[in-house]
């Protein structure tokens, strides 16, 4: 049976950030990251499609979406990398599932590249793979 808990908004580091949250029984979650300039609720369809699978988490990033306007921030500043990676463990670790996936588009799929050892020290979760579905990386460069 799956419980979808959305339009929520949670304080974290300060900021009031807009998420969703498909819980189900599955054994498996995923955390999604959106793109540059998106919004979670482009993924609504995606969404759809996953959620009898996948316990699925995903959140409008600083900067994007219901975050900026709830939180009053400046547009599509997300305070710095190491703030970034941080924003995804504290919502990987809402994800009851043990065994997840980290996945994202564009500027999320350079995050969930980039947040892999963050994630495997710090939340307790055993990362199964990473969906990076057009990452902003230049090839040659390390993440």
């Amino acid at each position: 049976m799956e419980k979808k808990v959305e339009g929520q908004f949670e304080e974290h580091d300060g900021m009031q950030f807009y998420y969703k949250h498909y819980q189900t029984k599955c054994d498996y979650g995923l955390i999604w990251i959106h793109g540059l300039g998106e919004h979670i609720e482009r993924y609504n369809d995606c969404f759809d499609a996953w959620k009898s699978k996948l316990e699925i988490i995903s959140y409008d990033s600083r900067g994007f979406g219901q975050t900026v306007i709830k939180s009053n921030a400046p547009l599509g500043c997300n305070y710095g990398w190491e703030t970034v990676l941080n924003d995804v463990v504290y919502f990987t670790k809402k994800l009851k599932a043990k065994k997840i996936f980290i996945g994202g588009h564009s500027m999320g799929g350079l995050i969930a590249l980039g947040c892999l050892d963050k994630i495997v020290s710090t939340s307790g979760k055993q990362v199964l793979g990473v969906v990076s579905s057009s990452p902003a990386i230049k090839a040659g460069n390390s993440i």
